[in-house]
């Protein structure tokens, strides 16, 4: 399968190597001031400015950070894997307060989150990290109470988005090398499970999002790519088998129409 793009059409963004506690910015967010916004491994979320020409460090957790989002009022919601929870930043705040309140259980691996503004609702993927394990939480975007939502096994459930029209989560399941639709049900509870689309052995799906008409995109850590799923066709985007510029790519957002992702160092 040939790419639609040539990895010359890909370019640093922001290259954050000059700072050490810039380090693996697993999730990515664009604020609506069209800033960009990482979490590290670090526990330092920062803000890249909309040109890429500079970024400052925000606010800390002091954990280890994976996927983060928006809700509409900007406040930042943020995986955080050394304390098993999601934290959350209001909107011009420079301290993270707790947000998930689980009524029974918890979490083991909190890796992406989606922000259901309209429904109220915060979604939360669990990589579980022991072999195919449950799933997906819910919690409610005021409170922060909730519980697992999809108790159903997902093998290392990873980047997440939700359908266009709202009826569904898409999620990724790196090791099970495939994206899983659970519908969302009309009282909010988990619908059923379904295969979305699989892709090959040698392919492990990390991130989720949609490009501007709605197609599910796929940022793969391995090998380098970014395919698209549009008209039920699976299409490669675009490729670096050198990963030299898109060096395992594990999040992504639309900005302007153009595809922002994120490897090691580098916002590309």
């Amino acid at each position: 399968m040939a790419p639609t793009l040539a990895i010359t059409s890909a370019r640093i963004f922001y290259d954050g190597i000059s700072d050490h506690r810039f380090r693996n910015p697993e999730g990515i967010a664009v604020q609506d001031d069209g800033s960009i916004w990482c979490g590290t491994s670090t526990g330092w979320v920062y803000r890249i400015e909309p040109d890429g020409s500079g970024a400052r460090p925000v606010a800390s957790t002091g954990g280890f950070l994976l996927g983060i989002a928006f809700d509409r009022n900007d406040t930042l919601y943020v995986c955080d894997l050394l304390q098993a929870t999601v934290l959350r930043l209001p909107s011009g705040a420079a301290t993270f307060e707790p947000f998930a309140r689980p009524s029974a259980g918890a979490m083991r691996v909190p890796n992406a989150v989606v922000v259901d503004d309209e429904g109220g609702a915060v979604y939360v993927s669990d990589s579980h990290g022991d072999g195919p394990g449950p799933g997906i939480w819910r919690f409610d975007i005021g409170t922060g109470e909730g519980g697992l939502w999809y108790a159903g096994d997902l093998d290392w459930a990873n980047g997440m988005v939700m359908s266009p029209d709202r009826s569904a989560i898409l999620v990724a399941e790196s090791w099970g090398r495939r994206v899983t639709r659970v519908g969302i049900e009309p009282d909010g509870s988990a619908g059923a499970a379904e295969d979305f689309l699989t892709v090959g052995s040698d392919v492990v799906i990390d991130g989720l999002t949609l490009d501007g008409d709605g197609n599910l995109i796929l940022l793969c850590y391995a090998p380098s790519r970014v395919y698209r799923h549009r008209a039920g066709t699976l299409e490669l985007v675009i490729d670096d088998p050198d990963h030299s510029v898109l060096c395992h790519p594990t999040n992504g957002v639309r900005k302007d129409g153009t595809l922002v992702a994120r490897q090691s160092r580098v916002v590309w």
